[in-house]
């Protein structure tokens, strides 16, 4: 079966506090293809941390219950295009790890993945999962390597300079 490719926008916070619900949240660090949870939040998070939410998490554990999924895995990834240079891809992932180019962020056992090309546009931010009335979907929030909150359809970014 093909693992199914989901496409969603990213919606940005237009003030510099994290939400309440990432400030309780454990934060996840990264090495080259390894990951440690730290126990207290923020403690020795980095700018080139991905954060993950627990919304984000819970809803790949759904995905796998509901067979939609077989590994509780979401790739992250930027591509060139859109109105304003730059788009997010998100995939649920069950290829192989690439060791030499793929970085791994973990969250009560899943997993987000995000190239070495790509982590340059989205070091800091916070992958979560968004329902709402007219859509719902994997978003990016709070990245702090976006200039603005991109074009007026809210799917494409640009960097700042």
């Amino acid at each position: 079966m093909p693992t199914p490719s989901l496409w969603f926008h990213s919606f940005i916070f237009q003030n510099d506090a994290a939400p309440n619900s990432l400030l309780n949240s454990p934060t996840t660090t990264t090495h080259r293809f390894t990951t440690t949870q730290q126990s207290s939040p923020f403690s020795t998070m980095s700018m080139d941390d991905i954060i993950i939410t627990k919304k984000c998490a819970q809803h790949l554990k759904k995905m796998v219950d509901k067979g939609i999924a077989t590994e509780p895995r979401l790739r992250l990834s930027v591509e060139s295009g859109g109105c304003s240079g730059f788009s997010y891809k998100f995939d649920v992932d069950d290829t192989d790890i690439d060791e030499e180019e793929d970085l791994v962020f973990v969250r009560d056992g899943v997993e987000v993945i995000v190239d070495d090309t790509s982590i340059e546009f989205v070091k800091g931010a916070t992958v979560d999962y968004e329902q709402e009335l007219i859509r719902s979907g994997f978003a990016i929030l709070n990245n702090p390597n976006i200039d603005g909150p991109g074009c007026g359809c809210g799917v494409s970014f640009s960097l700042k300079e």
